[in-house]
């Protein structure tokens, strides 16, 4: 079926026509948002994010102000993950073979200069190789 774009200005037709053939599909979380598209909290990230889309200006500055404030989407030097990634480089030489051992020192040093999901992702694959070659389980000592 066809619908025009008139008609699919900000998904109501597509929401209210998926509620009217499955209400419990209707409450999965939608994939970007992570809220049900029935929920208030939908429409309102929804909104915000179509406000910034269209006005460039306001985007711009409000990344600029994000880079200024670094801690927003970091982790600091103090936090557990930093910490057990810093035990895991000293104590398992394997982690070292795998990756750079300079570049991960720089990574712990200053870990606010890193995005969040790529620690994450670092720290997941330190955390296998250290499970799956060294003796220690460092993780165990900063997450119980």
């Amino acid at each position: 079926m066809n619908c025009s774009d008139k008609n699919k200005v900000h998904r109501a037709l597509q929401r209210k026509f998926l509620i009217a053939l499955s209400p419990s599909a209707a409450t999965v979380n939608h994939a970007l948002f992570r809220y049900p598209i029935t929920s208030k909290r939908f429409k309102i990230s929804y909104h915000t994010i179509m406000f910034l889309i269209n006005h460039m200006r306001l985007r711009r500055a409000l990344v600029k102000f994000m880079r200024k404030t670094r801690y927003g989407n970091a982790y600091r030097s103090n936090s557990n993950i930093i910490k057990c990634l810093r035990d895991q480089i000293t104590k398992c030489e394997y982690i070292c073979r795998h990756f750079s051992c300079s570049g991960l020192k720089n990574i712990v040093d200053n870990p606010t200069d890193y995005n969040k999901f790529g620690v994450d992702y670092l720290f997941t694959l330190t955390t296998v190789i250290e499970e799956a070659c060294c003796v220690t389980k460092t993780i165990q000592k900063y997450y119980k």
